[in-house]
């Protein structure tokens, strides 16, 4: 009983404690998804000028270092090509926020659609060969030559499936954090109300031995 009452106790202090934090993750969390899945070119385009101003930043940043320092050495040197090479990038995504996902997008695609391509030439082996379900690997070679098409047709279409998935992921999230703490609640209510039942009917151990032995006491004596 005594274990009982330590992890009820300690439980109800969790909650106290991660109530109010686990109620916002979980708010925070569904709205972003939610605005992740719903606008998901938008948050494409806010995420790399935000990434592209931080690279202009950390570029700026090194090269005022080494303003500061002038030592003349190799490496305030590199350090002045690499500031300046960051804020020359970070200045080309901020204002093409797009274009690198869409440079991925079609680089993938051109790597499925070899592949694909190898995968037909390799059916038409095991056809010769005289393999009989070459026509499957023949199939799987057209599907994703399909794919890289369409990857390198719509750069954009790889970012905002990515931006969706993560969108959905942010959801599942929030839904379980809240899905905790409803279990923590439920937990420590139901723990509340066994104590409150526990109290209000209290049992000692040795009442029932002193029943007995009362009863006992009260038994007349059997005559011979």
């Amino acid at each position: 009983m005594s274990g009982e009452k330590n992890a009820g106790d300690r439980l109800q202090n969790r909650l106290k404690q991660v109530r109010f934090n686990r109620l916002l993750a979980a708010a925070v969390s569904i709205v972003c998804g939610a605005v992740l899945f719903a606008w998901s070119g938008t948050a494409i385009a806010v995420a790399f000028r935000v990434f592209g101003a931080l690279l202009a930043l950390s570029g700026a940043a090194a090269v005022a270092a080494f303003l500061v320092r002038r030592d003349g050495s190799l490496t305030g040197a590199a350090s002045l090509v690499g500031g300046a090479a960051l804020i020359v990038l970070g200045i080309w995504v901020y204002r093409n926020p797009q274009d690198p996902t869409a440079l991925f997008s079609v680089a993938i695609g051109i790597i499925i659609c070899v592949s694909g391509v190898n995968d037909i030439f390799e059916s038409f082996g095991m056809a010769r060969a005289g393999f009989p379900r070459w026509w499957a690997t023949l199939l799987i070679g057209a599907v994703l030559i399909a794919f890289g098409v369409v990857l390198i047709i719509r750069p954009d279409m790889l970012a905002k499936i990515l931006v969706k998935l993560i969108g959905v992921i942010l959801i599942l999230n929030g839904v379980t954090e809240a899905a905790v703490l409803y279990g923590l609640r439920c937990a420590v209510k139901g723990y509340r109300q066994r104590t409150a039942v526990q109290t209000a009917s209290p049992v000692s151990p040795a009442e029932p031995a002193a029943d007995v032995a009362a009863g006992a006491a009260e038994e007349p004596e059997t005559m011979d």
